[in-house]
């Protein structure tokens, strides 16, 4: 009678589509358990620091692991552009088989990774990497990640800056990592940049 059911459910319309929206339900959630940091390797791209860098009055920081002391950011991984963002499945039937038999919570990081690591190929001037960490089970929320202050390389102040700003970061900077790099960046020709030792 029993096999009899489960039979039953796997025709059964309803039962799909309200397993599909827990499914959709669960990997939300789980998404929420996750904080995820966005670096680019494009320091000269003017959208960048157009949209990320407030019109070019704002800064950039390059990122080096402490690989002695196993920095986070050694987890680094390129995002992945698609001319449309990828499905989590290929198909109904890999759906429906890797819910029935498969390992569930290897199913959850799998999808969270395509989700994380994918956009479209209209954001690939980005050549963006991103790194997610998870939290703990009982961690506190945080929003600011922990790092080495040596891992801080090099600073680059936007062509917009004020004096007033760029006296602050740079004090800043140099107190947080006495050999930090600073570099002020001006544009060479119309669209290229060039970073002079401050």
């Amino acid at each position: 009678m029993r096999d009899e059911m489960k039979k039953q459910k796997l025709y059964d319309v309803g039962y799909w589509r309200q397993h599909s929206k827990a499914f959709v339900e669960d990997i939300n959630a789980f998404m929420q358990t996750y904080r995820v940091l966005c670096v680019s390797t494009n320091k000269d791209s003017e959208p960048m620091w157009e949209g990320y860098a407030e019109k070019q009055k704002g800064i950039v920081l390059r990122i080096v692991p402490n690989l002695e002391k196993d920095s986070k950011f050694q987890k680094f991984a390129p995002v992945q552009y698609y001319e449309e963002r990828p499905s989590l499945y290929d198909n109904t039937i890999d759906f429906a088989t890797e819910s029935l038999f498969g390992d569930q919570e290897a199913a959850k990081q799998a999808k969270l990774d395509k989700i994380i690591y994918s956009k479209t190929l209209k954001w690939e001037h980005e050549s963006e990497y991103r790194l997610a960490i998870p939290l703990a089970k009982g961690e506190d929320d945080w929003t600011t990640l922990p790092y080495h202050p040596e891992e801080i390389t090099e600073l680059y102040l936007g062509m917009a800056m004020t004096p007033e700003d760029k006296a602050e970061i740079v004090d800043k900077a140099k107190a947080l990592n006495p050999s930090m790099a600073v570099y002020q960046t001006r544009r060479v020709g119309k669209d290229g940049f060039a970073f002079d030792v401050v």
